[in-house]
């Protein structure tokens, strides 16, 4: 790590090691408790999970649990909701099948709570293959006592990377990257916007594909997203474009990101308006940190960098503190407890 890097504020980074975007175990139906001294049973085998935190999770408790039931013949796909820190759990979302599969690929909470409740979104894909698989989109606004469909941000032929959809904290408001596929879809790849909570999606970039999105914490206020090319923009010369007006323009940024970046994640601090950091982690490099609201960018882990692929850390997933910048490494109150051992 260079001088200037270990000169910087400190960050409090999460960093998931091979493919755990989230707090992820396996699942049974009958409450998991800790054993005598404390110690948590070890998760069966089987099943798998992902846990999403509420955005007020420090003040509401809200969890909520995507995984997979199995009983009376079927596979069901289902969401568990928890409302205190994760004591309890209620089934508020079920996708049951008997034939084919099904996967959540996207789920992300609105950052601010509408009138009635969390507001969230929700994809699943069903089918007996990619080529003829059906792409379900549901949102709920009551943190998740029903759930409507709406249209559906990708489709068969047209994949949308695992879990890069974003809600942004204007009501409604949701990006979704897309990138094509080798069979001719109908929607076309690059980034959509949606403005009525998934009714309606409107195509805002459109000269290559894209791998991900990042949207300000103060989106309402400055409508800043961020979205990560697969290809270099003939237009821009970068893979990473920037928008100050929520998509209608895009320039350029990125300068010192690795050219290649799978499996990338970039977010965005809860301080942006103020500090103008983000973070960017992908497959194997370096830990990059950009203080001028993504137009450059730095390693700053692990030490010895910048590393593109040859890392050996596996896949990155940072995070910032909650309080960031005003209390950059106190986590404590703001991640729900385990309930089981991996």
């Amino acid at each position: 790590m260079n001088r200037e890097a270990s000169r910087s504020r400190p960050i409090r980074v999460i960093i998931s090691i091979v493919c755990l975007a989230f707090v992820a175990f396996a699942v049974r139906a009958e409450p998991i408790r800790a054993q005598a001294g404390g110690l948590l049973p070890l998760c069966p085998r089987g099943t798998y999970g992902r846990l999403f935190p509420s955005p007020n999770y420090a003040n509401d408790g809200t969890i909520f649990w995507l995984t997979e039931w199995r009983y009376a013949g079927a596979r069901h796909e289902v969401v568990l909701r928890s409302r205190d820190r994760g004591e309890s759990w209620l089934q508020v979302f079920d996708y049951p099948y008997t034939v084919n599969s099904a996967l959540f690929t996207a789920f992300d909470i609105a950052p601010e709570p509408e009138a009635t409740g969390l507001t969230a979104y929700l994809g699943l894909i069903y089918g007996s293959n990619w080529i003829d698989s059906q792409y379900h989109f549901y949102r709920t606004t009551d943190a998740g006592d029903t759930w409507e469909p709406r249209t559906a941000p990708c489709d068969a032929s047209l994949q949308c990377f695992d879990y890069t959809l974003r809600a942004a904290d204007r009501p409604g408001v949701v990006f979704q990257p897309r990138f094509r596929t080798g069979y001719y879809p109908p929607l076309p790849a690059g980034v959509a916007r949606s403005v009525d909570g998934g009714a309606t999606w409107q195509q805002v970039w459109s000269e290559t594909a894209a791998r991900t999105v990042a949207v300000s914490s103060t989106f309402h206020q400055d409508e800043t997203v961020f979205a990560s090319l697969t290809a270099v923009s003939p237009s821009l010369n970068t893979r990473l474009v920037i928008s100050h007006d929520g998509g209608e323009t895009w320039s350029g940024g990125g300068h010192g990101l690795c050219p290649d970046r799978p499996f990338e994640q970039i977010v965005v601090s809860p301080g942006f308006p103020q500090d103008r950091t983000l973070l960017d982690g992908s497959l194997n490099s370096s830990l990059l940190l950009s203080q001028d609201g993504g137009a450059t960018w730095r390693a700053i882990f692990p030490p010895g960098g910048p590393y593109c692929g040859n890392s050996g850390f596996g896949d990155m997933h940072p995070q910032f503190s909650p309080d960031f910048p005003e209390n950059p490494t106190d986590l404590r109150g703001h991640l729900p407890r385990p309930v089981c051992q991996l």
